[in-house]
């Protein structure tokens, strides 16, 4: 015999389910009810379907307040799991929980998650390269890239990061799988084997996991880099000229063996040496740079832009560096001191100098191989050639040999000394702290022109040497 009392409430339950499920072209609001029926859950429905939710007195607002719980579905949430979620905050409520509040975090919690823990690294990559290449206002430059050398990363990424992880989730990027990418480069996976690409791409990783791990992004928890062995160090390439180097290179220059090299780029290898700055400093030198070349205080205003710390440099200008730019004045309304022989309103390439330095298979002899630097059984040359930053570490070493403390040498080279000593650093005095330094708004024209013009006497005396008189002095 049929149990009554168990049929009615199965009818009533099935009534609250025929209620949820009966479709509806006006919006219509009903609390629950039946057996079973829990206080406060309301049943929503719509013509795109019946929603539930939870009306409450909020404790900690003591206002009306309603909670979402879900979409009606007969496989996946149905009357009883609504009753059921609606119990159990029913009983937070009581407990004094602010429910509304602990629940949007919840959710906000969940969309986060899914945001950041789909992202993969082509995708983390590519928003970390659109945010440093983004342009923004700088002291004395203007509107510059976010991060000046954002090609250079982009480069390493682009060539080792995304061929190998680029389809990983950000999240799932080990430690291990950094340095397995490390070994791989080191190795020779993606060309010449390189210690200085595996460094560069580490440098790379971790500047942009830092930032994806910044609450913004949150798109890692940690960056896997901090946790990695140093790298070897690279042995150091940087070297001074010798005299007898100095004398021949600048002969060289002056000679008729170099067919086409065009003049401004043969009068800006002097000028590089003569004033000892950085070659993308002089490269791109304007004649609006120039500053009273005829007068008794030379000097050239150097573009933030082209100086490595971003301030402008004021340099005091040689007598022998005033004679190259006046050798390089050869046009009316001439732009650019050191200009293109292609493009006459623009200054020679970037890679011009180390073109001319190498050669080329279409007949340009190398100023290498011209001044005797022997090829290797690749057709390549040793690391113990000069590049053209070397003659700034050429500058200094000869200065120091005539006689000029540390401290002078590096406020002609454009460095500067802050704070403490620097063990096996000269100095003549006591050196000012930083914050003094911070004060002080002076060129030091004077200094620099005392010690520039000491560089030039220099070179011209080891130039002015007679090849056929270094001959005898190396023999001897």
């Amino acid at each position: 015999m049929t149990n009554v009392t168990t049929v009615g409430r199965e009818a009533k339950a099935d009534a609250v389910t025929l209620h949820c499920e009966t479709k509806v072209e006006k919006r219509d609001r009903k609390a629950d009810f039946g057996r079973g029926a829990v206080t406060g859950l309301m049943i929503d429905r719509t013509p795109a379907g019946t929603l539930f939710y939870f009306r409450f007195v909020n404790p900690a607002t003591r206002k009306r307040d309603q909670v979402t719980l879900g979409t009606y579905h007969a496989d996946a949430f149905t009357v009883g799991d609504a009753r059921l979620a609606a119990l159990r905050l029913r009983n937070r409520v009581k407990a004094g929980d602010n429910v509304s509040q602990i629940t949007r975090d919840e959710q906000a919690a969940k969309a986060e998650e899914a945001r950041v823990g789909g992202v993969t690294m082509s995708r983390m990559i590519d928003e970390w390269v659109a945010e440093i290449k983004k342009l923004v206002k700088k002291e004395h430059v203007g509107m510059v890239p976010k991060v000046k050398t954002w090609a250079n990363l982009e480069s390493q990424l682009r060539r080792f990061v995304k061929p190998t992880l680029g389809r990983k989730l950000a999240r799932e990027v080990t430690a291990k799988d950094i340095a397995k990418l490390e070994d791989d480069i080191k190795a020779g996976a993606f060309g010449k084997p390189s210690v200085s690409n595996a460094r560069h791409a580490r440098k790379a990783l971790s500047s942009l996991f830092t930032w994806a791990a910044y609450p913004r992004q949150g798109y890692v928890r940690a960056n896997p880099c901090a946790t990695l062995e140093p790298l070897e160090k690279e042995p150091g390439r940087d070297r001074p000229m010798t005299p007898d180097e100095i004398r021949a290179f600048w002969h060289l220059l002056d000679s008729d063996q170099l067919g086409g090299l065009s003049l401004h780029l043969r009068l800006l290898f002097k000028f590089a040496l003569a004033t000892g700055r950085r070659t993308d400093e002089v490269r791109q030198l304007h004649f609006n740079e120039i500053v009273d070349i005829g007068g008794e205080n030379p000097h050239m205003v150097i573009s933030a832009k082209r100086v490595k710390n971003g301030k402008p440099v004021v340099m005091a200008l040689s007598t022998l560096a005033v004679e190259i730019i006046k050798a390089a004045m050869t046009d009316e309304g001439q732009q650019f001191v050191f200009k293109s022989p292609i493009h006459p309103d623009k200054s020679v390439h970037r890679k011009a100098m180390n073109a001319a330095l190498r050669g080329n298979d279409r007949g340009r002899k190398s100023l290498w191989e011209l001044m005797g630097f022997k090829r290797n059984a690749d057709g390549k040359f040793d690391d113990d050639v000069f590049k053209p930053h070397d003659f700034r570490h050429t500058a200094a070493t000869l200065l120091v040999e005539a006689g000029f403390m540390d401290s002078d040498i590096s406020i002609a080279l454009g460095h500067t000394f802050k704070g403490e000593r620097v063990p096996g650093v000269r100095t003549a005095g006591p050196r000012a702290p930083a914050v003094t330094l911070g004060y002080i708004h002076s060129h030091r024209l004077p200094q620099k022109r005392r010690i520039m013009e000491a560089w030039a006497d220099e070179l011209r005396r080891i130039i002015d040497v007679k090849p056929e008189e270094a001959e005898q002095r190396v023999a001897a």
